[in-house]
C-alpha cells in the first residue's frame, strides 16, 4: 500500500508505494483511509519518537475512512461503515491507504458529516471536550448554585486563553453553544472577529491587556468559574488569580508554577488526550464516547469544523517544514 513513512527520528518522511498492509487484531478495525488531519503534533513527533515505535513508522492520528475488515471479537461495526477515530501516538498511524484502530475508540460518521469534517475533530475537538465538559464541568449545574445557565445574567463564566487556535475554537463553541456559558476569549486583535463569531461574549487582547484585571472587571470582582489555558506555564500560573473561589483551571501545555492555597478551594487539572492509550479500557471507551458525542453535535450543527484545506499525501512533508518554520 502507499504510505508516508518515517525511517528514522528527525528525518524527513517520504512516500512509498509498497508498504505492508496492516492486519487487524481481534478487537480492531482495518480502515480504508479517506482523510487524515494534519496537526502540529504530527510534525513534533518526527523529533519525539516513542519507545514503542517500530521503524519505519507511520504518523497520523486523526483518521476518517471506511471499515474494510473487522476483528473476530468486534460486534458494533461492519464492513462498509463510515468511521473516524483518534489514533494512538504509540503505534503506526493513518498517513497511508489503510490503517488499523481499536474498535472501542471509533465512531460511525452520520451521512450529514463529511470525512473531512470528521477528521478535523479528534485532536483539537476531543481536547476541548475534556477541558470543558469533563475537567471544568461547565455543562452541569450543582443544585446549590442558584444561577441558571438559561438566565443570561446568571450563567457560568469561562475564560479561554488562546481562543483563536484549533482547541480554542472548539472550546468556544462547546462553552457557548453546548453549555450556554458566558465566554471570555483571549487572542490577538486580528483574530478578534473570528473569536466573537465562534461564541465569545468578551474578547481580551493578551498583548496589551491585563487578563486577570479584565476578567475581574467582567465578573464584577468575583472571578471566572473556569480558566482554560492553551498557551503555557506563565499564563497557566496567572490564570489561578483570575478564578473565583472554588474555580477550576485546566491546562494543556504546562502546569502552574505553584498550586493555589487550600483555602481558595481552586482545582487544577490537565488534559493529556493521547495518553489515554497508556491507561485501561475505560479510558479508551471514553475516547469512543467523545467521538460519538462530538460527531453528533456536528450532525445537529451545534458545532462546526474549522476552515480546512485538502492536500495530497505527497505534500505532507512540505507542510511539516511550514509548521517548523
Amino acid at each position: 500500500m502507499k504510505a508516508l513513512i518515517l525511517e528514522k527520528a528527525n528525518e524527513k518522511p517520504k512516500v512509498v508505494n509498497d508498504f505492508e498492509k496492516p492486519v487487524p487484531k481481534e478487537d480492531e478495525l482495518l480502515v480504508k483511509v479517506h482523510c487524515v488531519a494534519l496537526n502540529p503534533v504530527d510534525y513534533k513527533l518526527v523529533s519525539w519518537p516513542q519507545t514503542t515505535w517500530k521503524f519505519p513508522h507511520i504518523l497520523g492520528l486523526d483518521v476518517s475512512g471506511v471499515v474494510e475488515e473487522i476483528g473476530e471479537k468486534v460486534k458494533d461495526f461492519q464492513k462498509g461503515d463510515r468511521i473516524y477515530y483518534h489514533g494512538s501516538l504509540f503505534t503506526r498511524g493513518g498517513f497511508a491507504e489503510f490503517a488499523v484502530c481499536k474498535a472501542i475508540v471509533a465512531a460511525k460518521i452520520p451521512e450529514e458529516v463529511t470525512f473531512e469534517e470528521a477528521a478535523c475533530l479528534p485532536t483539537a475537538g476531543f481536547t476541548a471536550y475534556i477541558c470543558c465538559i469533563k475537567n471544568c464541568v461547565l455543562q452541569n449545574q450543582p443544585e446549590w448554585d442558584n444561577r441558571s445557565n438559561e438566565d443570561e445574567t446568571k450563567r457560568k463564566v469561562v475564560l479561554i486563553n488562546g481562543a483563536a487556535g484549533g482547541v480554542g475554537g472548539y472550546c468556544l463553541q462547546i462553552s457557548k453553544k453546548i453549555c450556554n456559558c458566558e465566554v471570555i476569549g483571549t487572542c490577538s486583535p486580528n483574530h478578534a472577529d473570528y473569536v466573537r463569531k465562534l461564541g465569545a461574549d468578551h474578547v481580551i487582547d493578551y498583548n496589551t491587556e491585563d487578563i486577570t484585571k479584565r476578567a475581574k472587571e467582567i465578573t464584577k470582582g468575583r472571578g471566572v468559574d473556569a480558566f482554560i489555558d492553551l498557551v503555557g506555564q506563565d499564563s497557566t500560573t496567572e490564570g489561578l488569580n483570575a478564578l473565583c473561589f472554588g474555580g477550576k483551571l485546566c491546562y494543556i501545555a504546562s502546569p502552574p508554577k505553584a498550586l493555589p492555597p487550600m483555602f481558595e478551594a481552586k482545582s487544577v487539572s490537565s488534559c493529556a488526550l493521547g495518553w489515554a492509550y497508556t491507561a485501561d479500557e475505560l479510558a479508551l471507551h471514553e475516547l469512543g464516547f467523545i467521538a460519538k458525542t462530538m460527531v453528533n453535535w456536528l450532525k445537529e450543527k451545534k458545532i462546526s469544523s474549522p476552515d480546512f484545506k485538502t492536500i495530497k499525501l505527497e505534500e505532507i512533508p512540505e507542510y511539516f517544514e511550514l509548521f517548523e518554520s
